[in-house]
């Protein structure tokens, strides 16, 4: 294996583990609204594009429009996200965060900014880390969209 593909192995490695280790973190101590997986995965989609699709959700996530709707019903009860027709095409809905959700992502923020700083030690670090890591992300997501 070439350095460079190593190098970028090792990443790969590291933010598995390290997402591991936050969601172990955040179940035994967050004391915030606890979103399953899917349903932060498609609040993460909801807070990022407003006006989202549940097409655009389910084509995003690999899931089927069925379990889309399903999992937008369960947080829109919560008050995380309201769905409404396209304006443009009322059979289309459109889905958008509500201040509930932004209070509690703000509150997991926080959490997990704590956390991270506290194991770091070293803002201008975590600050480095956090671009790298961002610009990987949008690559990726270049790349996967179909």
């Amino acid at each position: 294996m070439e350095d460079d593909v190593k190098q970028a192995a090792d990443l790969a490695q590291v933010v598995l583990s390290l997402s591991r280790q936050l969601k172990h973190a955040t179940d035994e101590r967050y004391s915030g609204d606890r979103l399953s997986g899917i349903e932060a995965s498609v609040m993460s989609l909801v807070e990022t594009e407003p006006g989202i699709s549940t097409t655009r959700i389910a084509r995003t996530l690999d899931m089927k429009c069925s379990n889309v709707s399903a999992v937008l019903r369960a947080l829109e009860a919560r008050e995380f996200l309201a769905r409404e027709p396209d304006e443009s095409d009322g059979r289309k809905i459109r889905v958008y965060p509500l201040p509930a959700s932004a209070k509690n992502l703000d509150k997991l923020r926080e959490f997990w900014g704590e956390l991270l700083a506290d194991a770091c030690g070293d803002p201008k670090q975590l600050a480095a880390a956090a671009k790298v890591l961002q610009g990987v992300s949008g690559s990726l997501r270049g790349s996967t969209a179909s």
